[in-house]
């Protein structure tokens, strides 16, 4: 099943080779998380920064049944295929998570109950 995936590029030219490595990316999301709904990806260059160099920012809003899970992803350098990579990464981990939580994987302290 083909999940809607948007993209888009703020303050930074769309390249087809970052747009392949955000789909790429995706479709790990898709293998493990087969319950996504749909998922929007903004690759942003914050313009109001005060130091050398500009730091590529990336936004995750993945959409699933029961819930949404967001990720804004700073990356500490320019290169914004590894701020891709991180993002996503960080986006899978809070998926897991999630997808853990939802099956009863992770015990709840009674204290977290109420």
């Amino acid at each position: 099943m083909s999940i809607p995936l948007t993209i888009e590029f703020r303050h930074l030219d769309a390249t087809p080779a970052l747009e392949d490595l955000i789909r790429k990316q995706f479709a790990r999301v898709e293998k493990r998380h087969a319950d996504v709904l749909r998922c929007n990806v903004i690759v942003d260059i914050p313009q109001h920064r005060q130091h050398t160099g500009k730091p590529v920012a990336i936004g995750i809003h993945v959409t699933r049944p029961g819930g949404t899970i967001d990720t804004r992803h700073e990356g500490t350098q320019e290169d914004a295929y590894v701020a891709i990579r991180e993002a996503f990464d960080i986006a899978l981990r809070q998926l897991d998570s999630d997808a853990q939580i939802r099956r009863g994987d992770v015990k709840r302290h009674a204290a977290d109950a109420t």
